[in-house]
């Protein structure tokens, strides 16, 4: 079985939606869909098997709790097939992943993540906690269809994730169901930094934050190969970055 006849099964799909569903059975976009469940998903496995299936627009609004943000929301036959796209691939990039990254991950999670960074506060005594600035805007998408295709070598799987791309609004919703810190492991392996990601929150720990001119080093060749934006300022510490003393 290839990998686009895996992502269009219907077994796939039906998993799709269960998934898509969760903690929204009573929405009625939910609704709609579920009502005839194998007649839906029929119909848009009919559309992808014909390359006729196009992504619909998004619906755009403002959330302010905990902070303020701009939310895109895809239509919702539109998710069940990012969570089919992303039940697909998400195998071949799993291995790639860092340890210490938390978000969407089985067996992973924010308590995990939160039980991680307690055990480098007992081992570290200065900790840098940095932000990827409106990152999933800001992405750039030649670089992750680059990305994507090194190891997705399926051309109508891959044609599926640039059309999702093309359709999307400047966040695009159908890669933030994965963690892509495929990015961060040549960085962690090459700089020995110990830091945990939590959806592109990022917590660094060190003894010796004067000294440690690896974080700024991966910091930049981040930034620079992935054109993605850090928070600017000015430092919070005079140690030059936003260092903070556990002790």
């Amino acid at each position: 079985m290839t990998l686009w006849e895996k992502l269009t099964s219907f077994g796939n799909l039906y998993t799709a939606a269960k998934e898509a569903q969760r903690g929204k059975r009573f929405k009625p976009a939910v609704g709609r869909f579920h009502y005839d469940l194998a007649g839906s998903l029929i119909e848009l496995r009919d559309e992808l098997l014909s390359e006729r299936y196009r992504p619909g627009p998004y619906r755009t609004f403002t959330i302010y709790e905990p902070a303020r943000r701009f939310i895109s929301a895809a239509p919702y036959r539109d998710r069940v097939v990012h969570h089919a796209l992303c039940q697909t691939i998400e195998p071949l990039f799993e291995r790639s992943f860092i340890f210490d990254s938390y978000a969407n991950r089985v067996g992973k999670g924010t308590h995990r993540a939160l039980d991680r960074c307690q055990q480098y506060c007992r081992r570290y005594n200065y900790v840098f906690q940095g932000d990827i600035r409106l990152f999933f805007p800001s992405i750039d998408h030649e670089i992750l269809l680059a990305r994507l295709a090194r190891r997705i070598f399926d051309p109508q799987v891959l044609a599926l994730a640039c059309l999702i791309l093309e359709h999307s609004n400047p966040q695009p919703p159908a890669f933030a169901y994965f963690t892509g810190d495929d990015l961060f492991t040549p960085y962690q392996r090459r700089f020995g930094q110990m830091f945990t990601l939590i959806r592109w929150i990022i917590i660094f720990a060190t003894n010796s934050p004067c000294r440690d001119t690896s974080v700024t080093s991966m910091i930049s060749c981040f930034s620079q190969t992935t054109k993605s934006n850090w928070p600017s300022g000015k430092p919070r510490s005079p140690y030059g970055w936003n260092w903070r003393d556990w002790r």
